[in-house]
């Protein structure tokens, strides 16, 4: 017959060997985060092209921190586990958190796009105006409505309209 101390020891042992199996888990699946962020984040961001003066041109220095800035959303995009690419999360029924990434990111590559297309560091604003427009008018169109969809599948029917 067990005695009441062996009973604890074997519960203490059990216990014991549960929370080494739960913590072994959450290491692993730590470490699988900070592998996906490794290889989505560059190793070292580009070092400024320094100029006659000893100064970093201001072109490349906005282009570094927009860089910087974009890896950073994309690196916070993935820490959410979404099901898409973050250009893709801009849709209407994506969570907010999420459609804000999506948001951030594009206008940064917009931001980038137009100081690239830009001479001595300016932005060129014609090519900001493009990208930005088409942000602006995806959010005027309205959102699809689930009635919508359903009011228009009788115009899918073979036989038209009931």
């Amino acid at each position: 017959m067990l005695s009441w101390g062996m009973i604890v020891l074997l519960e203490l042992v059990v216990v014991l060997t549960l929370a080494l199996a739960l913590m072994t888990a959450l290491w692993r699946r730590q470490r699988q985060q900070l592998k996906m962020l490794q290889t989505a984040t560059p190793s070292a961001p580009a070092m400024p092209v320094i100029a006659a003066r000893g100064r970093p041109e201001p072109a490349q220095t906005a282009l570094t921190h927009i860089e910087t800035q974009i890896s950073a959303t994309r690196a916070r995009h993935l820490l959410l586990t979404p099901d898409r690419d973050i250009v893709l999360d801009i849709a209407h029924e994506t969570p907010l958190e999420r459609q804000t990434l999506a948001l951030r990111h594009a206008f940064l590559v917009a931001e980038r796009e137009a100081v690239l297309a830009g001479r001595n560091g300016e932005v060129a604003w014609d090519v900001l105006v493009a990208k930005l427009g088409q942000i602006i008018q995806y959010y005027r169109q309205p959102e699809p409505s689930p009635l919508a969809a359903v009011a228009d599948e009788s115009a899918f029917e073979p036989f038209g309209p009931v």
